[in-house]
């Protein structure tokens, strides 16, 4: 029964971590957003660092490793940005301003440094409040 639990509680984990960064639906705080984010990017730098092990052995699973490791680490990143962005009581839309160049250093700053909508808004409950 034991060994039930421990797999249910294992899949649950692993559950509300692919959620925490693929989901494009609530707000993020600043905090989160960059704790997550740095999360998301010590796990890419340790798949990066993987696959180049890898290239020593198959240069194609070094590629593909890679390739993957950057098609998470983007939908991770949007899915922050998108949270962030609603935190601010902007549309998830305007992530497409972080792809611009020289437009995403500007957006970029906004999204870190701008304090979230106090309150509910339209997009969620305020991440600060339910957190208390």
């Amino acid at each position: 029964m034991s060994e039930n639990n421990e797999t249910a509680n294992e899949e649950k984990v692993s559950e509300n971590i692919t959620n925490a960064y693929t989901t494009f639906e609530g707000r993020l705080n600043r905090l989160a957003f960059c704790v997550m984010g740095l999360k998301a990017f010590a796990v890419f730098v340790v798949i990066c660092l993987a696959a180049g092990f890898l290239f020593s052995f198959s240069e194609i699973l070094g590629y593909v490793l890679t390739g993957c490791a950057i098609i998470a680490i983007t939908v991770c990143n949007i899915s922050l940005s998108v949270r962030r962005l609603h935190d601010l009581n902007r549309s998830g839309w305007w992530v497409i301003l972080l792809f611009i160049p020289w437009v995403d250093l500007v957006a970029g700053l906004y999204v870190i440094f701008a304090p979230g909508t106090v309150g509910k808004n339209d997009y969620g409950d305020d991440p600060l409040e339910q957190s208390q």
